[in-house]
């Protein structure tokens, strides 16, 4: 049933249109929020049937029944539909509940009107639909007629049409109309619509559009006193919002887009902000087009040269590139024409070098720099470029772009990297460019050892063969975000960029080091071993440029070649202890699966009456004398498969656990903690199958916890896995309710049995705030049929709140802390308050 409390938020609500009906649909109460939706008022609402509002639609009737007044309690939720309102259709969402109102059988109905993002969705799909077209006509006339066709037909807009203002009589001259019916369309011929304010067909929206030259939204034409002279015709033709566009050429309106919709069309920021790209999007076609055929003779004059030729307009949008500059960008020319220029950006490159160059060009003079370029592919190139201002004859500025393609003064011959002068150019201009904070980057030197005698016993080819296929395995290693080079001879180095700590830099070139001295094959025949020593300078910590983070690399190198062949050296000692606590952890965990030292502990949970229902089971790693707790080493874990054998293990002792329980006649059912790389594995339906004959135990026994980030990743996969194992009896726990996503929408397409709500809320659960949110929690998951367990409950005014409020369940130090497994055996033995399991209502 629904609180009180819940109700009146509902009622209450700026934002939730609510009404009760009850018998054959009619409505006996309707909050303001529910009377501006449909349009009508308090009094209205009262004498009508809810049933009114829906459009004749058998299908959505039919599921929408008024039979189940008579049926249990139950709710329904459906998607985008439209309610008969009295200024015209509106879209909405609405949810339905069961309620006892004033002692009868009624139905609730909760309404969000859609019309915001209904208004969006349909101008996301205008704009896709133009950029399309805009991308392959090159008619001006037929651009704007199949606009016209697109925005009607299409999109669903009733009528839509396009044309100028006459200058002599100051009137829209329709140029192309689009309507859904030939009466429309025929009624639209005949209207008088103009821009002087003295007449009283001069104030509509064509006219401010017109004069501001900015895109004009009208969501109720039939309210707008100034609108009152084509009243009849919105009324006759079901009009209930129009807009107007206007499109300019030379900041100049050339045309007007007129568009009539029987639905309000929002007047939101957002709404407005997608029109105006529609109307910025169509003025760039049609300038597009007009040069399009003056760039022809340019083209075939400008292919007969090997440099790189691209023409842009004054604001930076290219209008023309030759084959040249194609093939040294790797773009083709559809992804080209009509972008900005800024495509070519690169992160090495000034930040403001293309505005630089804009501002040069607009003040007449020529712009000549050396430009850091990237390509399609990520890679960059280096052009030596020089660009002038051409005006054409319809007094329009143009800029050409001349370049000669540089690259091979910055990379290296052999590899393809950056060479050292480049690289040091790379790494200053980020340190430079980089925020306040400074984020954690680092600087790697990796020395092949011994390359010398691999010449002097291979020769020098297949040395060479050796050096790019250790590039090849830097650059698919980090890949594009990271600058790469090759320095000396056999040297290489590395700039990593933006990590969020030194400990994630020193992983990485552990993994770096592993890659590194795997084998080599050269000829198909050959395999020659390579050993490796890498140094590490951190920023800003070890330097501030990149002279000093080569240095002191260069000293780490030392350090490095101290300890031996394969090692790692450091700038500072601290770093190398933080380095080795890292491996002594990663070695330590590999140890512990197969010495055992993972152990479980156990945390009970009550119902309201303190009886013990089921546990959780929570990983330690018992190392020695000193117990691990999992947030220590469980991202170690999750970051290879180490994760799942733990897991199973895991599994294994609960189920023996619950097994031996069994056997002294006590029914108590455990929870299991598991990744998505466990839940993903292909065969593992069969594996707890498996398992769970093995020990004889009922599946019911068995609950299986999940984190939200698991069904995010694959919700089809996780909800197909779910319903397989719920069919068999294994139930699901969603833990940590809150702390991420924390849609009931995604959990209502999920079969979990259990909701575990977040400690945070329940440490500030005296916030009413916060009440009120864990109140909603607890009364949504109740019409789902999921029950609900809060965590971390520590006093007994925070139980008395939950329960008060209908949660099901309660875990937390109030009741038991984590139990070694033969404490919680005890513990259980010893506590006269055992619930039997239901499996009539889990």
């Amino acid at each position: 049933m629904i609180s009180g409390d819940f109700l009146d938020n509902f009622i209450n609500s700026t934002i939730f249109g609510v009404c009760i009906y009850q018998n054959d649909g009619k409505i006996v109460f309707a909050n303001d929020r529910f009377s501006q939706i449909v349009g009508y008022d308090v009094n209205e609402l009262v004498r009508m049937s809810f049933f009114d509002f829906f459009t004749e639609d058998e299908d959505y009737l039919k599921r929408f029944s008024k039979k189940s007044l008579n049926k249990d309690y139950f709710s329904k939720e459906f998607e985008y539909h439209y309610y008969k309102c009295k200024n015209g259709l509106v879209p909405v969402q609405t949810s339905t509940y069961q309620i006892l109102y004033k002692g009868k059988s009624s139905e609730l109905v909760i309404v969000l009107d859609k019309t915001r993002e209904k208004s969006i969705e349909k101008l996301f799909y205008t704009l896709k639909q133009i950029n399309q077209l805009i991308i392959r006509e090159e008619n001006e006339d037929i651009l704007l007629k199949t606009i016209c066709k697109i925005l009607v037909n299409e999109v669903g807009f009733t009528l839509a049409s396009v044309g100028f203002i006459d200058e002599n009589s100051r009137r829209f001259r329709a140029k192309f109309i689009e309507s859904k019916s030939k009466e429309q369309k025929m009624a639209f011929e005949n209207l008088i619509i103009g821009i002087d304010p003295n007449v009283p067909y001069g104030r509509g929206s064509i006219a401010k559009a017109y004069n501001t030259k900015k895109v004009v939204v009208l969501s109720d034409v039939m309210k707008s006193k100034t609108l009152r002279y084509w009243h009849e015709y919105y009324k006759e033709f079901n009009t209930q919002s129009i807009c107007s566009v206007p499109i300019l050429k030379d900041n100049k309106v050339k045309y007007l887009f007129m568009i009539y919709d029987s639905m309000k069309l929002s007047e939101s920021r957002e709404v407005i902000e997608l029109l105006e790209e529609v109307k910025n999007d169509i003025s760039f076609a049609l300038e597009k087009i007009e040069y399009q055929n003056s760039l022809v003779l340019l083209q075939k004059a400008s292919e007969k040269t090997h440099e790189w030729f691209l023409v842009m307009d004054e604001n930076g949008y290219i209008l023309f590139v030759n084959e040249a500059a194609l093939n040294i960008s790797g773009f083709s020319k559809n992804e080209l024409i009509g972008n900005d220029i800024k495509i070519f950006q690169s992160e090495f490159d000034r930040a403001d070098f293309f505005e630089n160059m804009l501002k040069i060009l607009k003040k007449g003079s020529t712009f000549h720099s050396n430009m850091i370029g990237k390509r399609k592919n990520e890679s960059l190139f280096y052009l030596d470029t020089m660009i002038f201002s051409v005006t054409t004859s319809d007094k329009k500025r143009k800029y050409v772009m001349l370049g000669k393609d540089i690259s091979g003064n910055y990379f290296d011959n052999l590899t393809g990297l950056l060479n050292r002068i480049s690289f040091y150019s790379e790494v200053d201009l980020f340190i430079k460019r980089s925020s306040p904070e400074k984020p954690i980057s680092a600087l790697i030197k990796i020395n092949p050892l011994n390359f010398t005698i691999i010449n002097q016993a291979f020769g020098f080819d297949k040395g060479n063969v050796i050096l790019i296929q250790i590039a090849q395995r830097l650059k698919s290693f980090f890949g594009p975000d990271t600058t790469i080079a090759k320095l000396e001879s056999d040297r290489f180095a590395v700039f990593i960029k933006n990590k969020k700590s030194e400990e994630e830099i020193l992983d990485l070139s552990y993994e770096l080091l592993d890659l590194l001295t795997k084998s080599y094959l050269v000829d198909n025949n050959q395999v020659i071993s390579v050993s490796f020593n890498i140094g590490i300078s951190i920023f800003p910590k070890d330097g501030e440029n990149a002279d000093q983070l080569i240095n002191k690399a260069l000293i780490a190198l030392l350090d490095a070649r101290q300890k031996g062949e394969n090692c790692i050296g450091f700038f500072r000692n601290d770093l190398g202890q933080r380095a080795k606590e890292i491996l002594i952890l990663k070695s330590g965990l590999e140890d512990a699966i197969s010495k055992k030292e993972f152990v479980l502990y156990y945390q009970p949970y009550v119902d309201k009456n303190f009886n013990i229902v089921g546990a959780e089971s929570l990983l330690r790693w018992e190392k020695g004398s000193e117990v691990i707790f999992p947030m220590k080493f469980i991202p170690y874990l999750e970051s290879t498969n180490m994760i799942i054998y733990v897991e199973e293990y895991v599994l294994d002792i609960a189920l023996q656990i619950i097994s031996r329980l069994n056997l002294k006649g006590i029914k108590i059912p455990l929870s299991v903690n598991f990744s998505y790389k466990t839940l993903s594995r292909e065969n593992i339906i069969d594996i707890l199958y498996m398992k769970i004959g093995k020990f004889n135990i009922d599946p019911d026994m068995l609950r299986i916890e999940i984190v939200e980030r698991i069904f995010i990743e694959n919700l089809e996969y996780t909800k197909n896995l779910i319903e397989k194992l719920s069919s068999i009896g294994i139930r699901f726990m969603l833990d940590d309710f809150g702390t991420g996503y924390s849609s009931l929408s995604y959990i209502s397409k999920l079969k979990i049995d259990y909701l575990k709500i977040d400690i945070s809320f329940i440490r500030n659960i005296f916030d009413e705030y916060t009440k009120r949110v864990v109140e909603t929690i607890i009364f949504l998951s109740k019409k789902l049929n999921i029950k609900t367990i809060a965590e971390g409950v520590e006093t007994i005014e925070q139980f008395e709140i939950l329960r008060d409020i209908g949660c099901d369940y309660f875990q937390g130090f109030l009741f038991s802390k984590p139990l070694p497994e033969a404490d919680f055996e005890n513990f259980i033995l010893i506590n006269n308050k055992i619930l039997p399991i239901d499996k009539t209502n889990p």
